[in-house]
């Protein structure tokens, strides 16, 4: 049987990404080091949806994020951020205050 992650993006659109479970895994299993990072599943989570700059760290939205939930917009930009750390960009914190994010998403208030 295989299980899904699935996330509404919006207008009836859905995002569905494998679970890669099986029988039998105890709870130590859900303990991770939070220093890990999957750049593959970030990488196909973004993709479809922003590009970011290297050298000034802006996101670059592309068409799909103009039809994305306000929600979803604020967590791809977040996510973004994790990357640009992952990744050496000049960015001093993965967070971002709510003025950051308003500018970055153009989403008001």
């Amino acid at each position: 049987m295989a299980y899904y992650v699935v996330i509404d993006i919006g207008d009836g659109a859905v995002v569905r990404y494998p679970l890669k479970a099986r029988r039998g895994m105890g709870l130590e299993e859900l303990v991770v080091d939070a220093r890990e990072f999957d750049r593959e599943l970030v990488g196909s989570l973004l993709r479809p949806y922003l590009r970011i700059d290297g050298v000034s760290c802006d996101v670059i939205p592309l068409e799909p994020w103009d039809t994305t939930p306000n929600e979803v917009r604020v967590l791809l930009y977040l996510l973004a951020r994790r990357a640009m750390r992952a990744l050496d960009l000049p960015l001093t914190r993965d967070g971002a205050s709510p003025v950051e994010i308003e500018r970055a998403t153009g989403i008001p208030g």
